[in-house]
């Protein structure tokens, strides 16, 4: 059974009329927390834009919003860091890998900064997978006193285009 993931991606608007025009994203390069892919909000759509402010620096003006179905089939591998299986695996590869990982590094690269993104892309290069599905704390925002949930978001980082359901990209209006 295939599963399809509603997705959301933040991005200038020059660079949304592109991605709509020729249904191709760009990917982000290797020092990002989830190494090289292009990645998605999963389910919303006010992180997506708050991201691209504050860390791409776009005013508002100029931000707009994809919505995008990703569509992963029962037999494709995708690594979901939201499981305990799937994070225990990731960790205890990191670590029979550490020594080859950090020889394949490029000079003055952060390695612990972003430690999962190296690991994650060096699992990619050994045995392909789809994606990565991960949860990640939204940044200087605490919970309301009182309540018990964990201010996260959950993000996507694609690895094979493939999944992306080119026909479903468009700009959505907030």
């Amino acid at each position: 059974m295939k599963k399809i993931l509603q997705c959301y991606h933040g991005t200038s608007k020059d660079s949304a009329k592109k991605i709509v025009s020729t249904c191709v994203y760009i990917e982000s390069g290797r020092n990002e927390w989830l190494g090289r892919g292009i990645y998605f909000f999963e389910n919303d759509s006010i992180q997506a834009r708050k991201f691209v402010k504050a860390y791409k620096k776009i005013p508002d003006e100029d931000i707009d919003v994809l919505e995008t179905k990703l569509q992963i089939a029962e037999n494709d591998a995708m690594i979901d860091l939201l499981t305990d299986g799937d994070r225990d695996f990731i960790e205890q590869y990191e670590k029979k890998l550490q020594k080859e990982i950090t020889r394949k590094l490029p000079p003055k690269a952060h390695y612990w900064k972003h430690r999962e993104g190296y690991v994650l892309d060096f699992l990619f290069e050994k045995n392909p997978y789809v994606l990565v599905r991960a949860p990640y704390n939204i940044p200087k925002r605490k919970p309301k006193e009182g309540f018990c949930y964990a201010l996260i978001h959950v993000q996507i980082c694609v690895k094979q285009p493939s999944c992306i359901v080119r026909d479903t990209i468009k700009i959505i209006e907030e």
